[in-house]
């Protein structure tokens, strides 16, 4: 696995690295900090958030088929956060590429089973397990224990 390129987006606590996999012809989109309308907005402007999930690979001018959103470093999201999500996977899934959330932490995984969004969003476990098109079935993605930590809703 090579990366090819990186771009990073920061916020006060939000932080987006994009890695482009040209031989998986795949992108991740490591996030860490709390996905949340504040952060998003703040950070970025409509147009960069479209440009973050825009799968063109500058170089070689041919797309990437698969997009992993690694949700590891994400203690916190709120319905902007998932409604963002779900709004990509629709719009990538028109263009032929398939959205994969991967490493959900427990809150955000609690957020997913409150919506039902869980059923409509493919999971996948790691970053590792999107990439070989290892996904969470409906069954392992239920019997994912409820979170019981409080998460603060601003960084320390």
């Amino acid at each position: 696995m090579t990366k090819a390129l990186a771009q990073i987006w920061m916020g006060s606590t939000f932080e987006i690295t994009r890695e482009e996999l040209k031989a998986q012809d795949a992108v991740i989109l490591h996030c860490s900090g709390h996905l949340t309308a504040r952060e998003e907005y703040n950070s970025l402007t409509p147009d960069e958030v479209e440009e973050l999930f825009e799968l063109r690979q500058a170089r070689s001018g041919s797309g990437a088929t698969l997009l992993v959103v690694d949700l590891a470093g994400v203690p916190y999201m709120d319905s902007q956060g998932l409604e963002l999500l779900i709004a990509e996977y629709f719009r990538l899934k028109e263009k032929g590429v398939k959205l994969v959330a991967a490493g959900m932490t427990p809150h955000v995984i609690d957020r997913l089973k409150s919506t039902h969004l869980g059923s409509v969003l493919p999971l996948a476990a790691t970053v590792a397990d999107a990439l070989q098109g290892r996904l969470m079935s409906e069954a392992a993605f239920n019997s994912q224990s409820l979170c019981n930590e409080t998460v603060p809703l601003t960084a320390p």
